[in-house]
C-alpha cells in the first residue's frame, strides 16, 4: 500500500472490520472495501464505473482469489483478466477452484 502510494496510485483496499479500515487509511489506503458488507460488483460498479482494476495485488489468496480476479479490468472486448494480477501469501490453496 505504501510502495503504491509513494508511485502516486489511487489506493483501495479490501478489509474485514471497520478497525482494519482505519489502520489501512493510518497506512495510506485512499478507499477501504468492507467485503463482508459489499459484493464484488457492487464495489466494482461504486470506485470503477463497472471497468475493475488495473492492479490487484492479493495478500490472502485462497479462497479470495475468484473475488479478486473477478474485480480485474476487462478490456474493450470483455476479455477478462485484462489487468495485473499479484498474489502474494496463500491461505487454504488447494481447496478451492482456482477461477469460477
Amino acid at each position: 500500500m505504501q510502495i503504491a502510494k509513494s508511485l502516486g496510485a489511487i489506493v483501495r483496499t479490501t478489509v474485514a472490520s471497520s478497525e482494519t479500515a482505519s489502520l489501512a487509511k493510518e497506512l495510506g489506503a485512499d478507499e477501504t472495501i468492507l467485503y463482508r458488507e459489499q459484493t464484488v460488483p457492487e464495489y466494482i460498479e461504486q470506485f470503477t464505473a463497472e471497468r475493475g482494476y488495473d492492479v490487484i495485488f492479493d495478500t490472502i489468496g485462497g479462497p479470495n482469489r475468484p473475488n479478486s480476479l473477478e474485480a480485474l479490468a476487462h478490456n474493450a472486448l470483455n476479455c477478462p483478466w485484462f489487468g495485473e494480477y499479484a498474489e502474494v501469501g496463500i491461505l487454504g490453496y488447494g481447496k478451492e477452484k482456482m477461477w469460477k
